[in-house]
């Protein structure tokens, strides 16, 4: 998890939120390795869920199933954490879990889903 920070006086104490990196992933598919390779690289500690979570859907119905799984996930987690939902197999992290951490410090947000241009408007 995120490093320590400095308090006054100079205590050192861990931020109260954890960082929870969370993708789907139903069964395994030839291009998760870099996403997953890039997440050990960086100490990303990636949560994968929904494996082999049923048969194969219609595209819809997949699309609706990788929702409704990332939310009862997201429901189980403390409220106070940070959530990070990324795609399984077309992202590399290029940064470690501190700077993904004092990102989500930095634009006040505890959920960020990332999203390609064409998908998100």
């Amino acid at each position: 998890q995120p490093r320590e920070y400095a308090e006054a006086g100079g205590a050192r104490r861990r931020p109260p939120r954890k960082l929870h990196v969370i993708t789907m992933l139903n069964k395994p598919w030839q291009h998760h390795c870099t996403t997953i390779k890039s997440a050990l690289c960086h100490r990303v500690p990636l949560e994968i869920i929904g494996w082999h979570t049923g048969k194969r859907q219609a595209y819809f119905a997949a699309v609706m199933s990788k929702m409704f799984l990332t939310e009862r996930h997201i429901a189980t987690l403390p409220p106070e954490d940070f959530v990070l939902f990324v795609d399984a197999g077309d992202i590399v992290f290029n940064g470690d879990v501190d700077e993904i951490y004092d990102r989500f410090v930095k634009i006040g947000s505890s959920i960020v889903f990332n999203a390609e241009s064409q998908c998100s408007g």
